[in-house]
This record gives C-alpha cells, structure tokens and sequence, in this order.
C-alpha cells in the first residue's frame, strides 16, 4: 500500500517563463488548458498529480482539441481573464487556476482535497454567489463543480472566490 501527497512532475515549468502556482509549481491555466503564454498547454498530472490515466486520456483529448483549434485561429481569446483563488485549506489543487472570459459563461471547476471536507461549497464572483453545492469528500479525493453560469458583465480584477461554509 503506498500513500502520500503526490507532486506533479514540474520541473520543465518551473524553470521557464510560464506563470505557475508558487505552492506547488503547477503551471496556471485557463479552460482550455492553456498556459500564461498562450502558445502552450498543459493538462493531465501536470495539473493534479495522481489522476487516473483514463481521466488524464480524457482531458488530453479536450486539450488536443484545444490546441488544433488554437493553430487554425479558432480557439477564443480571453476579453479578460478571471483568477480562482482558494479560501479554505482542505482544498489543494483547482483547475482550470483562471478562467479565460468569452462569449461563452458555463465554467466547471476541477479540485483536490488535502483533508476530509464535508460542508458546502460556496463559489462567489466579489461578494455575489454563483454557486453553492453540498460535498462531503475524503483526503486526496478530486471532485468537480459542473456547468456553473458565470454573471454576463463582471468588473476587471475580481476573482472567483471558493470558500467552505461548514467546518468538519
């Protein structure tokens, strides 16, 4: 049996210029899988270790999309990018870290837990809430906020800020 926190394989990012989380060396994302240079993608264990592999084929699919779509002009450039930041310790890993704002507004959220978490999470955009959703999650375990709808005008600087209202 082998346990532990497992840590991407970052050492390429880490020593380059893309914009990474200064905790763990992840590179910052949108949506799409796309870096801070936008040129690059990255996507699977780079961006929350121990995945399966049959969710990182997954994501590598949609990212591979993504990347074809960006060499053919097709891929939306951002009017504005949305950081995420996290409120509350149990929560370790969230991607995407940003969220490139287009035309389109549906957003899902990827996490990992650093501690057992049983509460509701609460996702708010400044001081209006967005999304609230009921978890109850063990250590290490990953679980997504699906097709949240992001509000259509939202000031320049303000993050998405996700917090848990009950303590375990």
């Amino acid at each position: 049996i082998f346990t532990g926190k497992f840590v991407g394989e970052n050492t390429l990012v880490r020593h380059s210029h893309l914009a990474q989380n200064a905790q763990t060396g992840v590179p910052i994302t949108d949506q799409f899988g796309r870096c801070s240079d936008d040129l690059y993608f990255a996507t699977g264990n780079m961006l929350h270790p121990a995945e399966t592999g049959e969710q990182c084929f997954a994501e590598g699919l949609l990212v591979g999309k993504n990347v074809a779509n960006c060499l053919a002009g097709k891929l939306p450039k951002a009017a504005q990018i949305v950081p995420i930041v996290l409120k509350d310790a149990r929560l370790r890993v969230v991607y995407p870290a940003q969220i490139a704002l287009h035309q389109a507004r549906e957003i899902s959220l990827n996490f990992r837990t650093n501690a057992h978490l049983c509460g509701e999470i609460v996702v708010r955009l400044g001081e209006e809430v967005i999304h609230r959703q009921t978890k109850n999650c063990l250590a290490e375990q990953g679980f997504a906020l699906k097709n949240m709808r992001l509000p259509e005008k939202i000031a320049a600087q303000i993050p998405l800020n996700i917090s848990i209202t009950a303590n375990n």
